[in-house]
Protein backbone atom coordinates (compact mmCIF):
# COMPACT_ATOMS: atom_id res chain seq x y z
CA UNK A 1 0.00 0.00 0.00
CA UNK A 2 1.26 3.26 -0.71
CA UNK A 3 2.04 5.06 2.19
CA UNK A 4 0.50 8.96 0.52
CA UNK A 5 -3.00 7.06 0.76
CA UNK A 6 -3.40 8.01 4.01
CA UNK A 7 -2.75 11.24 5.50
CA UNK A 8 -0.45 11.43 8.98
CA UNK A 9 -2.60 11.88 11.75
CA UNK A 10 -0.03 11.62 14.46
CA UNK A 11 3.18 13.66 15.28
CA UNK A 12 5.90 13.54 12.95
CA UNK A 13 9.70 14.21 14.05
CA UNK A 14 12.68 13.83 11.51
CA UNK A 15 16.35 15.27 12.37
CA UNK A 16 18.31 14.29 9.18
CA UNK A 17 21.55 14.67 8.33
CA UNK A 18 22.62 17.60 6.10
CA UNK A 19 23.86 15.14 3.70
CA UNK A 20 20.34 13.24 3.42
CA UNK A 21 17.99 16.65 3.43
CA UNK A 22 20.11 17.43 0.38
CA UNK A 23 18.41 14.41 -1.95
CA UNK A 24 15.71 14.90 -4.47
CA UNK A 25 15.43 11.45 -5.24
CA UNK A 26 11.80 9.33 -5.65
CA UNK A 27 12.10 8.93 -1.54
CA UNK A 28 12.81 12.41 -0.63
CA UNK A 29 9.41 13.20 -2.99
CA UNK A 30 7.19 10.73 -1.26
CA UNK A 31 8.62 11.64 1.94
CA UNK A 32 8.30 15.52 1.34
CA UNK A 33 4.27 14.88 -0.31
CA UNK A 34 3.28 12.23 2.95
CA UNK A 35 4.28 15.82 5.06
CA UNK A 36 2.83 18.25 2.94
CA UNK A 37 -0.61 15.99 3.41
CA UNK A 38 -0.37 15.16 7.34
CA UNK A 39 -3.09 16.00 9.85
CA UNK A 40 -0.85 16.44 12.75
CA UNK A 41 2.51 18.85 13.20
CA UNK A 42 5.29 17.98 11.29
CA UNK A 43 9.01 18.68 12.29
CA UNK A 44 11.31 18.02 9.61
CA UNK A 45 14.77 19.57 9.72
CA UNK A 46 18.17 18.66 9.38
CA UNK A 47 21.39 19.35 11.11
CA UNK A 48 23.72 20.95 9.30
CA UNK A 49 27.33 20.15 8.66
CA UNK A 50 26.44 16.43 9.16
CA UNK A 51 26.46 13.16 7.05
CA UNK A 52 24.84 10.16 8.61
CA UNK A 53 27.24 8.97 10.59
CA UNK A 54 26.62 11.51 13.11
CA UNK A 55 23.87 10.42 14.26
CA UNK A 56 25.89 7.45 15.65
CA UNK A 57 28.67 7.18 17.72
CA UNK A 58 31.33 6.46 15.25
CA UNK A 59 33.00 10.08 15.75
CA UNK A 60 32.89 9.71 19.41
CA UNK A 61 34.46 6.46 19.09
CA UNK A 62 36.87 6.93 15.77
CA UNK A 63 38.67 10.15 15.10
CA UNK A 64 39.21 7.90 11.84
CA UNK A 65 35.85 8.19 10.81
CA UNK A 66 36.06 12.50 9.97
CA UNK A 67 38.69 11.33 7.85
CA UNK A 68 37.27 8.72 5.42
CA UNK A 69 34.81 10.79 4.74
CA UNK A 70 31.87 9.12 7.24
CA UNK A 71 31.01 11.87 9.40
CA UNK A 72 30.75 15.91 8.84
CA UNK A 73 32.40 18.36 10.28
CA UNK A 74 29.98 18.61 13.32
CA UNK A 75 31.44 17.88 16.47
CA UNK A 76 30.28 14.57 17.01
CA UNK A 77 29.45 15.22 20.63
CA UNK A 78 27.73 18.04 20.01
CA UNK A 79 25.50 16.33 17.22
CA UNK A 80 24.53 13.77 20.31
CA UNK A 81 24.00 17.06 22.28
CA UNK A 82 21.31 18.11 19.75
CA UNK A 83 19.58 14.75 18.63
CA UNK A 84 18.97 13.92 22.25
CA UNK A 85 17.55 17.53 23.54
CA UNK A 86 15.03 17.31 20.17
CA UNK A 87 13.94 13.63 21.31
CA UNK A 88 13.27 14.27 24.41
CA UNK A 89 11.67 17.53 23.59
CA UNK A 90 9.56 15.98 21.25
CA UNK A 91 8.58 13.19 23.60
CA UNK A 92 8.23 15.08 26.58
CA UNK A 93 5.77 17.37 24.68
CA UNK A 94 3.79 14.67 22.83
CA UNK A 95 3.84 11.92 25.48
CA UNK A 96 4.01 13.71 28.64
CA UNK A 97 2.11 16.85 27.38
CA UNK A 98 4.93 19.87 28.81
CA UNK A 99 5.14 22.50 26.30
CA UNK A 100 8.82 22.38 24.71
CA UNK A 101 10.29 25.86 23.43
CA UNK A 102 12.89 23.89 21.92
CA UNK A 103 10.21 22.77 19.23
CA UNK A 104 9.32 26.33 18.26
CA UNK A 105 9.81 27.67 14.86
CA UNK A 106 13.00 29.90 15.56
CA UNK A 107 13.70 28.57 19.04
CA UNK A 108 17.09 29.86 18.33
CA UNK A 109 18.82 27.22 20.62
CA UNK A 110 20.76 25.80 17.84
CA UNK A 111 21.75 27.04 15.32
CA UNK A 112 22.86 23.89 13.35
CA UNK A 113 18.99 23.22 13.12
CA UNK A 114 17.25 24.00 9.91
CA UNK A 115 13.99 23.20 8.02
CA UNK A 116 14.60 20.82 5.32
CA UNK A 117 12.59 23.08 3.30
CA UNK A 118 11.89 26.35 4.60
CA UNK A 119 9.67 27.65 2.12
CA UNK A 120 7.14 24.49 3.20
CA UNK A 121 8.19 24.53 7.27
CA UNK A 122 5.37 23.58 9.16
CA UNK A 123 5.34 23.06 12.51
CA UNK A 124 2.38 23.21 15.29
CA UNK A 125 0.45 26.23 14.74
CA UNK A 126 -3.29 25.51 15.74
CA UNK A 127 -3.10 22.66 18.31
CA UNK A 128 -0.80 23.92 21.31
CA UNK A 129 1.52 20.97 21.56
CA UNK A 130 -0.61 19.03 23.61
CA UNK A 131 -1.08 15.54 22.87
CA UNK A 132 -4.44 15.13 20.42
CA UNK A 133 -4.20 18.06 19.22
CA UNK A 134 -3.29 18.56 15.42
CA UNK A 135 -1.85 21.19 13.07
CA UNK A 136 -3.98 22.17 9.72
CA UNK A 137 -1.16 23.65 8.24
Amino acid sequence: QDVRATPLKVPFFSLRSAQWAEMHDEKARILKELLAQAKGPVYDQYLAHSKHGDFTLMPILSPLAGVLGMTGTINGYRALEIGDAYLVAFFDQYLQGKDSPLLKPGSGVYAEVQPVDASAARTVQNGGGKPGTASSG
